[in-house]
């Protein structure tokens, strides 16, 4: 699953796939340099690469052990397990791989 402004490559999917082939349900994409990622142009304001989206994530990082460093990425990969799981809502569907991600049945960024 991903956002529809451009702002991913889709050809890194075979990356996703590798994860879920070693056992994860969810995998969670990073366009942040940080996490091995690479921001396409016009894919973020200024402040949201600089300052908001870095900071947020660190603070998930360090607040949670998760072991993320975009927690805005809409790139993501789901089992079906997973997928059928998800409440229809996206702020509790967010919540949900939040939780994933916490309790180590995730995979993020690279």
């Amino acid at each position: 699953m991903g956002d529809a402004d451009e702002s991913y490559d889709f050809s890194e999917t075979d990356r996703f796939v590798k994860k879920f082939q070693e056992g994860f349900e969810l995998v969670t994409g990073c366009r942040l340099p940080r996490g091995g990622g690479k921001i396409l142009p016009g894919a973020m304001p200024f402040t949201h690469r600089w300052f908001g989206n870095p900071l947020f994530s660190r603070m998930a990082h360090h607040m949670f052990a998760a072991p993320i460093h975009d927690v805005y990425c809409g790139l993501r990969g789901f089992t079906r397990e997973q997928y059928d799981s998800l409440a229809s809502n996206d702020h509790e569907a967010d919540a949900h791989v939040r939780r994933q991600v916490e309790d180590r049945t995730a995979a993020c960024d690279k």
